[in-house]
């Protein structure tokens, strides 16, 4: 059973890191079905949840998924999209930014129609694709599992290794770099 709390805020916010928590409606309700389908209009929206699975966002204004640990797939029109420590696969896409944090998904696609995508790993993924018209980022974290990396136009500061099973490909816009690193 997925616990689920969606917040929606009337704050037309632009920022990635600045939410205006002020004026919300918050909505909280066991969920038992398969699959979750939030479709909304113009207002900010964050998931929070517990257990669970499979969460599909439509929205035209932010989204801020936290701790969702089944799947997750998000269009964002019009703004920025921010998860949090998921667990699930992602299917991302924004106009704005895209940013993931602490993610333990082993399967990410992430891409952002004018700005940027930055994902940080907690958790050492199969296969990650990362596009974006601006900048992009990768962070893997450390351990001994190797990757087969393609950053364009960028560069991987770690060594790709073309035998490794696990696959990053990061494509930047023109005039951004790719960057995919490696923690210690």
């Amino acid at each position: 059973m997925l616990a689920l709390a969606a917040v929606l805020a009337a704050t037309g916010c632009t920022d990635i890191r600045a939410v205006d928590e002020a004026s919300e409606d918050r909505r909280e309700f066991p969920f038992t079905g398969e699959r979750l389908v939030i479709d909304s209009g113009g207002a900010d929206l964050r998931l929070v949840a517990g257990g669970g699975d499979a969460v599909e966002v439509r929205n035209d204004a932010p989204v801020r998924a936290v701790a969702l640990s089944g799947d997750i797939t998000a269009t964002v029109r019009d703004s920025w999209l921010r998860v949090e420590d998921p667990g699930g696969a992602l299917r991302l896409r924004a106009e704005f930014d895209v940013e993931v944090t602490g993610a333990r998904s082993a399967e990410v696609i992430a891409r952002s129609t004018d700005r940027g995508v930055s994902l940080t790993f907690a958790g050492p993924p199969s296969r990650v694709e990362a596009r974006a018209a601006g900048a992009v980022e990768v962070a893997l974290p450390g351990g001994p599992e190797t990757y087969r990396v393609d950053a364009s136009p960028g560069r991987a500061a770690l060594r790709s290794d073309p035998a490794s099973a696990r696959v990053v490909t990061a494509v930047a816009g023109a005039g951004h770099t790719a960057l995919v690193r490696k923690g210690a």
